[in-house]
């Protein structure tokens, strides 16, 4: 936890600070991390929250049947979905997909000294190597979280239309 918080120190301070040791964080990392991290992450998103849109939906349908209450099923989906799996998928997908391979990346940039040689031409490889991934993921991470709840209310809601026999327009009011 010690080395953790360090490090998210000294890549704060790097971000505040930059500038002024005339090492200023660039855009176009950032951007390329952002592209890595969430873009390229997006169809395997997109598939899962549908998914677990489409599984809520088949068996908050089931469940409520039993009670004759299969109508109230769009409240809990958008609860469920909302506060607990968009975030819980989006942050696992991002942890082991996008994590992982930042951490092999700079897994092999340590074994080939690429890290040592930063320090030695005066480039902080925390500036260099940190702080552009982990502002890409601060921006990226609640885009995300917000496509996974739009496609899997989506999802959702097109099941619940076709089982129920209401419009998409009504399952999206009764969200609102």
């Amino acid at each position: 936890f010690g080395f953790a918080a360090s490090l998210l120190g000294e890549a704060l301070w790097w971000l505040a600070a930059g500038r002024t040791r005339r090492q200023p964080v660039r855009l176009r990392p950032i951007i390329i991390q952002a592209m890595e991290t969430g873009i390229q992450a997006l169809p395997i998103v997109t598939i899962l929250a549908a998914t677990i849109g489409l599984m809520l939906a088949i068996q908050g349908i089931y469940t409520l049947r039993t009670f004759g209450a299969e109508s109230r099923v769009t409240l809990g989906i958008a609860l469920s979905t909302v506060r607990e799996f968009s975030p819980l998928i989006t942050g696992i997908l991002v942890a082991g997909r996008s994590g992982s391979a930042l951490a092999a990346r700079l897994g092999t940039m340590r074994i080939n000294q690429e890290i040592d040689a930063l320090s030695v031409m005066g480039i902080s490889p925390v500036r260099f190597l940190v702080v552009p991934p982990l502002v890409a993921m601060v921006v990226m991470m609640p885009l995300m979280t917000l496509w996974a709840d739009l496609v899997s209310l989506l999802a959702a809601g097109l099941y619940v239309s076709a089982q129920l026999q209401t419009s998409l327009a009504a399952y999206g009011d009764e969200l609102l």
